[in-house]
């Protein structure tokens, strides 16, 4: 394996459920999805917490949803 394929191997072990499913899961058809969530049910279970409890300095997909966004108007020189 080359460093190359190892970088991209280990970002692949390392990312988060979130990253797993915007790059991976959410472009699947409706079916494909479905059976997933059946076949791993504790899929994105980390970022299931208490509504009355939410904080979203530290809420995990908020903040991911943010650098998406961040990211995007970066590329695209836009900021709504």
């Amino acid at each position: 394996m080359t460093s190359a394929q190892l970088k991209r191997f280990q970002e692949f072990l390392l990312m988060d459920d979130f990253e797993f499913y915007d790059r991976f899961i959410a472009d699947l058809p409706k079916e494909a999805q479905d059976r997933f969530f059946e076949e791993t049910p504790d899929f994105l279970s980390e970022y299931l917490t208490d509504p009355r409890e939410v904080d979203l300095k530290n809420d995990r997909i908020y903040q991911n949803i943010k650098k998406q966004i961040a990211e995007i108007e970066r590329k695209t020189g836009q900021k709504e």
